[in-house]
């Protein structure tokens, strides 16, 4: 797996190319605010690669595994230092990507590219025909520029050649 410098270039260019103002940025997903701590009870579903020194999954085990009219494959809730960072819902199919995509439209407008950019959050939607499956990225500007902040901290501390 390559470190963590390389994914950064990936999601300032997801900040930047192709978003569209959304309507009313979401302040968190379903009452859980950006940057709030793991709730109790939710089950920890492991730790996700280098990037900004690691980011805890969980999932709530009393989940409603629906998005408007779509029926979930997965949600789980990315944590960077304790501080809620990022949703992915998963889906699978043809119908239920219609249906969250109608959803994304609902909540956040138009968008010909599928991607949402607010002041709060940065939200993205990514669908594969050839696999039937797809996913809803939902992120936290706030969290994510500490996030990045600490990252480039880290990088100047320990420089990385590059492989």
């Amino acid at each position: 797996m390559r470190g963590p410098i390389f994914a950064l270039p990936i999601i300032a260019a997801l900040t930047i190319v192709g978003c569209r103002a959304v309507h009313e940025p979401p302040e968190g997903f379903r009452g859980l605010a950006w940057g709030a701590p793991v709730p109790a009870g939710w089950t920890f579903a492991g730790n996700e690669d280098e990037l900004f020194g690691g980011m805890d999954t969980y999932v709530n085990p009393k989940e409603d595994t629906t998005f408007g009219d779509a029926k979930l494959e997965t949600i789980r809730y990315y944590f960077w230092q304790n501080r809620l960072l990022n949703v992915v819902l998963k889906f699978k199919g043809y119908p239920n990507q219609e249906k969250v995509l109608r959803e994304c439209e609902k909540q956040f407008g138009r968008s010909p590219r599928h991607r949402w950019a607010g002041t709060r959050a940065i939200i993205t939607f990514q669908y594969s025909e050839k696999e039937q499956e797809g996913r809803l990225d939902m992120m936290s500007t706030v969290v994510l520029e500490a996030a990045r902040a600490f990252e480039m901290a880290h990088l100047k501390k320990h420089p990385r050649t590059a492989r």
